[in-house]
């Protein structure tokens, strides 16, 4: 199976036990979203804005290949399972993240 990492960042995944299973280096192509915004209302100065993604990227299906992405993109595609992004992130003690815990496939 290959993993291409569209993020921009390497990516250790690890199981529930906290341990390592599989780093995946960025693959050098980015997968984003682009967004719009409309203003909904303004609450005691503060903007509320409706968001909504444009510009999805695509990809080809490929039975061996499974594309890791941002969870903005997973949210695009709540159910290709080859188009996936990281779990629960895992952080340091000064809450730096530093791995996931396996990976998203489903989002509903």
């Amino acid at each position: 199976m290959l993993y291409k990492n569209m993020t921009p960042h390497e990516l250790v995944i690890y199981n529930t036990k906290k341990e390592k299973v599989l780093t995946v280096p960025p693959s050098g192509e980015v997968a984003r979203v682009g967004t719009k915004r409309k203003l909904y209302n303004v609450v005691n100065g503060i903007e509320f804005w409706d968001m909504f993604y444009t510009d999805k990227p695509e990809f080809e299906t490929k039975e061996d290949t499974i594309y890791i992405v941002s969870g903005a993109v997973k949210a695009l595609y709540p159910n290709r399972l080859d188009v996936v992004s990281p779990g629960e992130l895992l952080r340091d003690e000064k809450g730096k993240p530093y791995g996931c815990v396996g990976l998203n496939a489903l989002v509903g």
